[in-house]
C-alpha cells in the first residue's frame, strides 16, 4: 500500500515497518537523522520509529505486510526530550565523551543509541558505537560485543558492520558478564585510540536482579563513562545513589510504544545475521595440536594415552576400542568416543569424568582467532574427526588461524542456535 502524507511543521507520526519512507517536500528527523527532499528511509519489519517533520513536509509511505502509520497521543513520542538530551551530552565539555545506555528489554535503548550517535554525527563529530547486548548483536553476530565507527548516519544498527568485534560465547550476560565488561573495555580502549570525540555504548537489558545491577555497576566501574542514560525512573534512582557525581546520570523517557518483538521474531533474527555472516564461507582443516583451542576441557586439556586410561580407570574392553581420544584437565578426564560404542561402562574413583563422541562437536560456535591472539572471524565446527586428527570449521576467514574460543552456543544446520551451559565445555 502507498500512502501520501502531508505533515506540518513540529507534528509527529509513528511508523511500523516494513515500510519505506520517500521524503517528497520538506525535512524530517528520524533515529536523530534529518532527512530532507529526495531522500529514502527503510523501516524493518520488526522496527517502529517516531518521524517529525522540521517544516511543512510532504511523504510517500510504502506500506508492507503488517506495517501501518499512527497519529502518537499526547506524551507518546519522545523526540523533544530525546533531541535535549542528544544535545547535552554533545555539548559536554568532558571529551572524549563516554556514554552508556542502559535500561529494561523493549525500552529503545537500541534507538536511543542510534539517535545519540546520528546526532553527534550530523554535528561532524567522529564518534564510535558499541553494542554490547550479546543476545541481540545488531552489529555483528550474537554472541559478540561489537565497536563501529559509522561514516554516516543510519537507521537500524543492523545497515553497519563491525569494524572490531570480541567473542564472548554465551548469549546470557549472567553467566558471563566479567567478559563481557573486560571486552566493552578493549572496544573502548581500541576507539579511544582511533581519536573518536565520543563512544556511545549499549547494553543488553537485563536490569532486573541484584546480579544484574552489580554487573551494570561493575560495567561503569571500569568503562568510567562521562555520561549514563537510563531509560526508567526507578533504575535512575538507583545510579544516582550508587554513581559518584563526576558521572553525570540522565533520566531518559521511553516511547510509550515500542515495537515489541517476540521470542519467535528474535530467534529469527538471530538465524538470518547467520545466514548472512556465514553466506559464503569456507570449510577449514585444522591440525588437532597445530591450532590451539580455548575454553574446551576436551581440547585445552593434557592428551593421555589409552594406556592411561585402563591405569587410572575401570573401562571395559569395548569402550575402550571405541575411544578416540582422551585428555586431563584439572581433575576431570575426558574421553572421545565414535559413534559405533552403544553401552558405556566407566567408573573412577579418582577423577570425575566428562564422556563425549565425536559427533557432539558438531555445530558449536568458535571464535576465530589470528597470529596476535585478535578476534578476526567467527566459525561453526562441521566435524571433528579424532583418528585423522583434524577439525573442520566453517568460516569466511581465509587468514592464519592460531586459536579457536569455544562457546556455549550451537547452531543447528538451519541456522538457528540454542545454548549448551554446564560445567564442562566439550
Amino acid at each position: 500500500m502507498i500512502m501520501n502524507i502531508d505533515l506540518t511543521r513540529n507534528s509527529i507520526v509513528r511508523i511500523l515497518g516494513p515500510a519505506r519512507v520517500d521524503v517528497i517536500e520538506g525535512r524530517v528527523l528520524i533515529v536523530g537523522t534529518v532527512y530532507g527532499k529526495g531522500s529514502s528511509i527503510i523501516i524493518h519489519r520488526v522496527r517502529s520509529y517516531g518521524l517529525k517533520a522540521l517544516e511543512n513536509t510532504k511523504l510517500r509511505v510504502t506500506l508492507g505486510s503488517g506495517a501501518c502509520i499512527e497519529q502518537p497521543s499526547e506524551g507518546e513520542e519522545v523526540i523533544d526530550e530525546w533531541l535535549r538530551i542528544a544535545e547535552e551530552v554533545s555539548s559536554s565539555r568532558k571529551r572524549p565523551i563516554v556514554a552508556i545506555v542502559i535500561g529494561p528489554v523493549e525500552s529503545g535503548k537500541t534507538t536511543l543509541t542510534a539517535f545519540l550517535a546520528n546526532y553527534m554525527v550530523q554535528k561532524g563529530m567522529k564518534v564510535a558505537l558499541v553494542e554490547g547486548d550479546i543476545g541481540q548483536e545488531d552489529l555483528a553476530l550474537p554472541a559478540t560485543v561489537a565497536m563501529v565507527i559509522p561514516r554516516d548516519t543510519f537507521v537500524w544498527q543492523r545497515e553497519l558492520n563491525a569494524d572490531y568485534f570480541k567473542f564472548i560465547g554465551y548469549t546470557s550476560p549472567q553467566y558471563c558478564y566479567g567478559l563481557i565488561i573486560r571486552a566493552l573495555g578493549d572496544l573502548l580502549a581500541k576507539a579511544l585510540s582511533l581519536g573518536v570525540e565520543a563512544v556511545v555504548i549499549n547494553t543488553d537489558g537485563w536490569v532486573n536482579s541484584p546480579q544484574a545491577l552489580e554487573y551494570k555497576l561493575s560495567l561503569i566501574r571500569w568503562l568510567k563513562p562521562t555520561h549514563i542514560i537510563i531509560l526508567d525512573n526507578n533504575l535512575a534512582e538507583i545510579f544516582k545513589s550508587a554513581i559518584p557525581p563526576q558521572i553525570k546520570v540522565i533520566k531518559a523517557p521511553r516511547p510509550a510504544k515500542v515495537r515489541k518483538r517476540s521470542r519467535e521474531e528474535r530467534r529469527k533474527l538471530r538465524s538470518e545475521a547467520y545466514i548472512s555472516y556465514f553466506k559464503g564461507a569456507k570449510e577449514r582443516v585444522l591440525r588437532i595440536g597445530e591450532v590451539k583451542v580455548i575454553g574446551s576441557c576436551v581440547l585445552s586439556g593434557k592428551r593421555i594415552s589409552l594406556q592411561d586410561l585402563t591405569n587410572d580407570l575401570a573401562i571395559s574392553d569395548e569402550v575402550l576400542n571405541s575411544v578416540v581420544y582422551a585428555s586431563l584437565y584439572g581433575n576431570i578426564v575426558n574421553i572421545v568416543l565414535s559413534g559405533s560404542a552403544r553401552e558405556i561402562n566407566i567408573s573412577s574413583s579418582r577423577y570425575e569424568l566428562n564422556i563425549v563422541r565425536e559427533s557432539d562437536f558438531r555445530g558449536y560456535l568458535v571464535g576465530v582467532l589470528d597470529s596476535k591472539l585478535e578476534d578476526v572471524a567467527l566459525g561453526i565446527i562441521k566435524d571433528a574427526r579424532f583418528r585423522d586428527e583434524v577439525i573442520k570449521v566453517l568460516t569466511p576467514w581465509d587468514g592464519e588461524i592460531s586459536a579457536l574460543i569455544m562457546g556455549r552456543i550451537k547452531i543447528t544446520s538451519n541456522y538457528e542456535d540454542f545454548v549448551r551451559v554446564g560445567k564442562c565445555v566439550i
